[in-house]
């Protein structure tokens, strides 16, 4: 049977829940509050494969804007254990890829372990997460905690500083705030305050050493480290970033993973 494809609705929400909660290993209580509270919900469209009335396959589709324009994020690709391996999230993805363009979203960016799945539609490995050790010269004794306006200050000033880097709209910036980010400046850096890791750090010249606690761990793109000039002392792989049509390359940090 040809799957029958479409954006979902809101009646459509718990079945395609449940679906990632499986697919994923994900607790229920809190995926349902990213399903509702998050305020990127609202510009976040959800896409499912049925076979008649049965919800088969999902993915979630987020506008994504960098200097060069915009394109489609997408994520939580999922379909049911008993039917992977017919080409239920092929199918899904080409026709939402296609639904991104009649929007004028003309490329698509997404995170993947494997590339299999996504080279069948367009994609093509651009980057990737890497993970790996700073070398830090101590946490500072005076951190300053920064309101969120200094931040979007700094961010804004950074991004502004290439057309590769991911603008940050206010939908987004209050999805930052709801998920309780925070950051500190030291030292004349900023970094986003989370116990061992670094997934967000303004560093306007190179240091040899971050200003951080030992053991702390850069997660992240590998062409966002290498722009920071991050001082990591080793590195290994996470995840692929795939683009399809991506006019030029990105730079985001994953505080902003979609």
């Amino acid at each position: 049977m040809k799957p029958m494809i479409r954006r979902l609705g809101d009646s459509d929400g718990p079945d395609a829940m449940l679906l990632l909660c499986d697919s994923f290993g994900l607790d229920p209580e809190r995926t349902k509050r990213l399903f509702k509270d998050d305020p990127l919900a609202q510009a976040k469209q959800q896409w499912g494969a049925f076979d008649g009335c049965e919800l088969i396959s999902v993915l979630t589709l987020c506008p994504l804007t960098f200097g060069w324009g915009q394109t489609a994020g997408i994520s939580g690709v999922a379909t049911r254990q008993p039917r992977q391996g017919e080409g239920w999230a092929t199918a899904l993805l080409d026709a939402a890829v296609e639904g991104a363009q009649e929007q004028g979203m003309d490329s698509a960016l997404l995170f993947a372990h494997s590339e299999q799945l996504y080279r069948r539609s367009g994609f093509e490995p651009v980057d990737e997460v890497i993970r790996g050790p700073l070398k830090t010269s101590g946490a500072s004794p005076d951190p300053v905690p920064l309101s969120l306006e200094q931040v979007q200050a700094q961010y804004e000033n950074w991004s502004g500083g290439s057309p590769s880097r991911l603008r940050r709209d206010e939908d987004r910036w209050r999805s930052w705030l709801w998920l309780g980010r925070e950051c500190e400046a030291v030292d004349g850096c900023l970094f986003s305050v989370e116990p061992g890791t670094v997934r967000e750090a303004i560093v306007p010249k190179p240091l040899k050493a971050w200003p951080l606690p030992e053991k702390t761990y850069w997660v992240g793109l590998r062409s966002t480290a290498e722009s920071l000039q991050a001082p990591l002392l080793k590195s290994h792989h996470e995840l692929i970033v795939m683009g399809r049509n991506l006019p030029a390359r990105v730079e985001m940090f994953l505080t902003d993973q979609f």
